[in-house]
């Protein structure tokens, strides 16, 4: 039986797992959903309910949905229409179309199927709040934490952890810069009273949580009740860090971490009461050696991690290992017969992603600015000043990977 990737172009995790599974001997498939909004033509007829036909820039495919035992719904969209649709009303209307079709599309891909993981947990797992609810009961330790738009209750929250806080958006917001260019409101540390004062918080809810002193920030990947984790941290930087080190790589140094038993337990009961069977897991190690959770995202980027010079977690292998194995309570068996070093040589990685560009890449900004019916960029509650205050310019991340003891 084969395998089925629902997904967009241009994700490195789609390419190199199917590149994986191919070569353990299993065929996959990727289904790129951003074609609707490219222009793409799909048809779904009742007398063959288990296939979709598509037709795209001169290219017909049919989806055989019983050919496939497992679905990963690794990037899964509800497309809109293309930028044809002037009219505020027809594009309001085609855009509803569009979703329920798609979403249709998803309940018919994942039934009967082994699904990492199921397009509605996904959804539901995205509402912070409802995620960090359910994470409490399972008994992570997370960080003092207010969801509110009340402008003095977060005022009093400041105080309450000695006028130090990080502010998050609930969700990814994108903003217009005057230059034409665009950025996404960032997770802001504030120490400066005046920066609540002048913020707009009324306008809509965002998460406060008390600062916490770090030493070190854990990724974790679980697929099924396997354990990828690593550490990273800046033991000789001397220069100050951002509240939020993913963007940052100057002076990092990575680790390979073990998590402790009762936190990989707590963090297999929160997926399976999310409903996933994967997940990537965002921890805190404060100074004192205990642990925060911050929060799981379903569908994460995770091989960057085995692109790190010095780093043997073998990820790659492992999801591929995991959906062939249909198994929520996989146990990776490391055999290291596929790797990403493997993937990236060659021109594996090159090749595909031209071919994508080629022949699937459709009309991504749709999918990148979300609903053609609603404002494309959405204000952030905190002020510009407050934003701009965290920013710091950091070397990215070199292609090959950096040093994990650097």
């Amino acid at each position: 039986m084969a395998v089925l990737i629902v997904s967009m172009p241009n994700d490195y995790e789609s390419v190199a797992v199917q590149w994986a599974l191919r070569k353990l001997g299993t065929e996959c498939d990727v289904l790129y959903t951003c074609d609707l909004a490219g222009g793409a033509e799909w048809s779904y007829r009742l007398d063959a309910p288990d296939r979709l036909d598509t037709d795209f820039r001169g290219t017909s495919r049919h989806f055989d949905f019983q050919r496939y035992s497992t679905v990963w719904m690794r990037r899964p969209n509800i497309v809109v229409p293309r930028p044809a649709l002037t009219d505020r009303f027809e594009q309001s209307a085609a855009e509803r179309d569009c979703s329920q079709f798609m979403r249709s599309m998803f309940a018919r891909i994942e039934r009967g199927k082994f699904v990492a993981s199921h397009f509605g947990a996904t959804r539901t797992c995205t509402s912070k709040p409802f995620q960090f609810s359910v994470a409490r009961e399972v008994g992570l330790p997370l960080p003092p934490t207010l969801i509110s738009n009340s402008p003095q209750r977060i005022l009093r929250f400041f105080h309450e952890h000695g006028g130090r806080m990080v502010y998050k958006p609930l969700t990814a917001n994108a903003f217009l810069l005057a230059d034409g260019n665009t950025t996404f409101a960032p997770t802001t540390l504030i120490e400066d009273e005046a920066l609540l004062h002048d913020s707009d918080l009324i306008s809509s809810p965002g998460i406060c949580q008390a600062a916490i002193e770090k030493a070190a920030e854990v990724r974790v990947t679980i697929l099924g009740r396997s354990v990828f984790a690593l550490e990273k941290s800046f033991p000789h930087r001397s220069t100050a860090l951002h509240v939020d080190w993913r963007g940052m790589y100057t002076g990092a140094v990575f680790r390979e971490h073990t998590l402790p038993a009762p936190l990989i337990e707590q963090s297999v009961r929160l997926l399976r009461e999310l409903g996933l069977v994967m997940g990537m897991f965002d921890f805190i190690l404060d100074r004192e050696g205990n642990y925060h959770f911050l929060e799981v995202n379903p569908q994460g980027q995770f091989l960057w991690a085995d692109q790190l010079a010095g780093i043997q977690l073998n990820q790659l292998e492992g999801m591929a290992q995991f959906l062939l194995s249909r198994d929520p309570d996989f146990r990776y068996a490391r055999e290291d017969r596929v790797s990403c070093a493997a993937f990236d040589s060659h021109g594996n990685r090159e090749e595909l992603r031209a071919r994508e560009q080629a022949e699937h890449f459709g009309d991504v900004l749709t999918f990148q600015h979300g609903a053609v019916s609603f404002p494309v960029y959405i204000p952030f509650a905190l002020s510009p000043q407050a934003i701009a205050a965290q920013v710091e310019s950091v070397a990215p991340m070199p292609a090959g990977g950096i040093s994990s003891t650097a």
